[in-house]
């Protein structure tokens, strides 16, 4: 449960370290114990990454079972965690850099590359559901970022009236949602399946 936590959050979790890190002024009264959970926010997800890696199979359920029996595959969750920890440390203490959005669009299409080319899944339908979902997260990032520098070098009234951007984003979270419901369905219907030829 606490592996499910980090890893769908350790981009929260660092992010909010980030700014912590960045803006918190040291004269505040809980300026230390904040410090202790930026901290903790950050080295937690790199904990638990150097688990799934050299703890043995056993024990980790789906999060070592249903990769393809490769070293590089079965590195996804890995790579998955120490790229969320990445961009969120980065955006949040680049925020004031414009061209950090390119260091941030060139991250995101290396992990994409990555999921692309290995497709660390065993089963056909979750390598396409996990590139849906980072293909939509690739499209959030690219709109923010776009949105940030739009804002940087066009009037405010201009910039808030482009709504097609945004309802690209929308349209990709919807897709993301959508097959990933899909496959959980398939899933369960597996499951009671497989229950039921006992």
């Amino acid at each position: 449960m606490l592996l499910t936590l980090i890893l769908f959050n350790c981009f929260n979790f660092t992010y909010s370290a980030g700014i912590h890190f960045t803006y918190a002024p040291e004269d505040d009264s809980l300026y230390q114990l904040g410090t202790f959970a930026a901290v903790v926010a950050v080295v937690l997800p790199l904990v638990m990454a150097l688990a799934l890696v050299l703890a043995s199979d056993e024990g980790f359920g789906e999060y070592k079972e249903k990769f393809k029996p490769g070293n590089l595959e079965k590195m996804y969750f890995f790579v998955t965690i120490l790229y969320r920890t990445g961009i969120g440390l980065y955006i949040s203490t680049m925020n004031n850099d414009s061209k950090s959005t390119l260091i941030v669009l060139a991250l995101s299409i290396a992990f994409l590359l990555y999921n692309l080319v290995n497709l660390p899944f065993a089963k056909a339908y979750h390598n396409y559901r996990a590139n849906v979902c980072h293909i939509s997260q690739f499209i959030c990032l690219l709109v923010s970022m776009y949105y940030r520098n739009m804002l940087k070098y066009e009037h405010i009234d201009e910039s808030a009236a482009s709504y097609t951007p945004a309802f690209v984003e929308i349209s990709a979270i919807c897709i993301s949602f959508i097959v990933s419901l899909v496959v959980l369905i398939y899933e369960i219907y597996l499951f009671i399946k497989g229950c039921c030829n006992k």
